[in-house]
């Protein structure tokens, strides 16, 4: 199953709208939504402490970065060729398409 492209209204790498928390979490494969869920709960629980957003949006751009990665179909191909690099095999290598992090 592949996830859906997700991207924050104001590109990568910026401030991320109101809703954005439950977009991404709408368009996450059911196994992941609560791991996305456990790690929100727990920046949102930090910034009440200290009034600073910035893992709340470090939390937001990992799981659009995850979409991103698996919104590709050949995005498993390439992360088992990459584990099996790494543990050494000879493996073929898969083109990326680098329009999905522009």
């Amino acid at each position: 199953m592949t996830a859906p492209h997700f991207e924050s209204p104001a590109g990568p790498g910026r401030p991320y709208g109101n809703d954005a928390a439950r977009r991404l979490h709408d368009r996450l494969p059911a196994d992941d939504r609560a791991l996305f869920e456990a790690e929100f709960r727990a920046a949102l629980e930090a910034a009440k402490e200290t009034f600073d957003l910035t893992g709340v949006q470090r939390v937001l751009e990992r799981w659009r970065r995850y979409l991103v990665v698996h919104a590709d179909a050949r995005a498993g191909e390439g992360l088992e060729a990459a584990t099996r690099a790494a543990a050494g095999e000879s493996v073929p290598v898969v083109p990326v398409d680098w329009t999905l992090f522009a």
